[in-house]
């Protein structure tokens, strides 16, 4: 599943979320399955997500695209 998500973007994504983030979520989902558990707990979501943020400031330096949209834009 998370192959056929991320298959589309493969053209635009940076290299460390397809590899990096696509191999510790499926590792972290066959450690869940293995152990017989549920979904992810909200706590470890959140420290997927800021991982996903810090690591995109990083490579990016912006998490809202090259250049800030303007308010007026519809103007």
């Amino acid at each position: 599943m998370i192959a056929w998500t991320v298959l589309p973007h493969l053209s635009h994504l940076p290299a460390w979320c397809i590899a990096l983030l696509t191999t510790a979520i499926l590792l972290w989902r066959g450690r869940l399955a293995v152990a017989r558990r549920a979904a992810a707990a909200a706590l470890d979501l959140v420290v997927v997500l800021a991982l996903a943020v810090g690591l995109t400031l990083l490579s990016e330096r912006t998490l809202l695209g090259a250049r800030p949209a303007s308010p007026w834009r519809w103007c």
